[in-house]
């Protein structure tokens, strides 16, 4: 499946999904390919989208935000896959941002989402908030992100996100069948 038309894919990214998810069936898993994204970048969206139900072009193009071009590439050398910068603050990196289940980009999402839930780290409400967008369009889970505690910048009020997920007009989900 792919959503690279620019007209349509930031309102069928959603759809596309939930297509994938509907044939994927228990055990499946979704494939997100793009040019932009470096190859852990693409398994820890597909992964994050799985077990959140976040659209994964919106997790990918939160990754970008975060960690983008050579910064990304250097990152993923060091076999450090914590793509949302868990536990990077202003200030400077906390313990948690080190933890050694960033070390793969699968465990690494399955451990973002259980920051996401609240089930480790102390995520704030308003980050666990991010996952009640869940099922609305890719703009409302944008604006849910941007509207939290997770970026002191907010990523300029959601327009640095949304103009990274119009960047992502190569992305391609498709079903991977079970795991």
């Amino acid at each position: 499946m792919c959503s690279s038309d620019p007209e349509v894919a930031p309102q069928s990214s959603g759809a596309v999904l939930e297509q994938a998810a509907a044939t994927a069936g228990p055990g499946g898993s979704i494939s997100v390919t793009s040019s932009l994204l470096t190859p852990g970048q693409e398994k820890f969206a597909g992964r994050l989208a799985e077990l959140t139900g976040l659209d994964p072009r919106v997790v990918a193009a939160w990754e970008l935000a975060e960690e983008s071009g050579s910064a990304a590439q250097g990152r993923e050398a060091a076999s450090n896959f914590n793509w949302l910068n868990i536990g990077y603050f202003d200030s400077g990196a906390g313990k948690i941002a080190f933890d050694k289940e960033f070390g793969d980009p699968v465990s690494a999402a399955e451990q973002t989402a259980k920051f996401l839930k609240g089930e480790w780290g102390g995520a704030s409400s308003s980050i666990r908030a991010i996952l009640n967008s869940v099922g609305r369009s890719p703009g409302d889970q944008m604006s849910a992100i941007a509207n939290s505690d997770w970026a002191s910048s907010h990523y300029g009020g959601g327009a640095n996100l949304r103009g990274t997920y119009n960047e992502l007009g190569d992305i391609h989900l498709e079903n991977t069948g079970t795991s």
